[in-house]
């Protein structure tokens, strides 16, 4: 069955495969935490948390399966589209930038990088907001989301180690 897989699909298009899977098991689990009452729509960037973890952890992507991504989100979660995949594809393009090496040397390079592109998103966001309803958002939502995040970001990161063992395991099988 392997080679009849490896005949058609190359090893980056699997291991690609494999990374739009477990993306959509993200955002699906990303959507049921903001149906709890007590996130109410302001959930943890879980899904910015793992797309963070793919380009630093692992490696960078194609540039078309990140937009692919932040698509796929947009349209699952009934945003505008682009309300989300704009300013994911303006990180990614920082990240690019961005000597990875230098950022997986300690972890609290890796949190004050995060926050960081965190803050650059949800402040991209919030421009993009400002000019669909000339209004701004409510700023305590956007506070309490960004806090939330930066607490969940050890724990998901925890959870996220084993999948990077996956990826590597299979990358080398293949």
């Amino acid at each position: 069955m392997n080679e009849i897989v490896s005949r058609y699909f190359t090893t980056s298009f699997q291991t690609i495969l494999i990374k739009l899977v477990l993306t959509l098991f993200i955002i699906f689990f990303e959507l049921s935490l903001s149906q709890i009452d007590f996130f109410y729509y302001n959930s943890p960037l879980i899904f910015f948390t793992f797309i963070f973890f793919w380009i630093v952890e692992i490696s960078l992507l194609p540039f078309w399966t990140y937009f692919l991504l932040c698509l796929i989100f947009d349209l699952i979660c009934m945003n505008h589209i682009g309300f989300f995949t704009f300013p994911m594809l303006c990180i990614i393009l920082l990240l690019n930038f961005i000597n990875l090496e230098q950022i997986n040397s300690s972890y609290l390079r890796k949190l004050i990088i995060f926050s960081c592109l965190l803050l650059i998103l949800q402040t991209i966001q919030i421009l993009i907001f400002f000019i669909l309803y000339f209004s701004f958002p409510a700023l305590e939502t956007i506070v309490f989301q960004y806090i939330f995040t930066i607490m969940f970001y050890p724990i998901i990161m925890f959870f996220l180690s084993p999948i990077k063992n996956l990826i590597n395991l299979i990358s080398v099988q293949l």
